[in-house]
């Protein structure tokens, strides 16, 4: 779980790695989930979100080859994610600085 610097928004992926494939994105205070970020084709291991909650980075396997993934910019206020780069390995772990 990633969460902004001011503690509003939270990003998460499922709690079991290997099963979800999707973003979700929640009001930290209400407990609402605002958005699922949809995109990936395999699993999402690892995730950041900026400072100010507009932009979402997240890492996935890329769904043939166990070794290698991908990695995917979000605007989170529009769901929308650019073309995903190519990883020659894994990431399990980000942070946004």
């Amino acid at each position: 779980m990633a969460v902004t610097p001011d503690g509003g928004l939270a990003v998460s992926v499922a709690a079991y790695v290997f099963s979800d494939t999707t973003l979700k994105l929640w009001d930290v205070k209400s407990g609402r989930e605002l958005r699922t970020l949809k995109g990936h084709t395999a699993y999402v291991l690892g995730m950041a979100v900026s400072g100010d909650g507009r932009v979402a980075v997240s890492a996935a396997g890329n769904g043939s080859d166990r070794k290698a993934g991908e990695l995917k910019v979000w605007d989170v206020k529009g769901g929308m994610s650019c073309a995903p780069f190519p990883l020659a390995t894994l990431i399990s772990s980000m942070q946004w600085r």
